[in-house]
């Protein structure tokens, strides 16, 4: 239930996953976060964040619809994670420029050892 009726003042945040999915968490010290808008037709930015293996094939842990793409947002997907699976504790960052990444993922693991730059951003 919201608290008040301004659109401004809301939050929005829908996190899905699979225990399928989350087992990926254990054989992996990297994670990999982004955004992608368009995708919804109510604007909102779906914010995914996985692992990539030796062989370069991606596996998903989550995908979010959050109002926005902000430190509290990542933050939020990398607490449940992190709830999850209290063990994990990731020490590379890959995504891109995007602050908010970085932000989110300090508030919860703390700074990260190594922050990798997608190459297509």
């Amino acid at each position: 239930m919201a608290e008040s009726k301004e659109p401004e003042e809301q939050d929005l945040k829908i996190v899905v996953s699979t225990k399928r999915l989350l087992r990926g968490l254990n054989r992996s010290v990297m994670v990999q976060a982004d955004a992608s808008y368009k995708v919804v037709w109510q604007g909102y930015p779906i914010l995914l964040m996985g692992t990539t293996d030796k062989s370069q094939t991606f596996h998903p842990f989550v995908l979010a619809v959050c109002k926005g793409e902000s430190k509290e947002d990542f933050a939020f997907i990398f607490r449940a994670l992190h709830a999850y699976n209290p063990q994990w504790l990731p020490t590379i960052l890959l995504g891109d420029a995007c602050e908010a990444i970085l932000a989110g993922f300090t508030l919860v693991f703390g700074p990260p050892l190594v922050r990798l730059m997608c190459y297509f951003h």
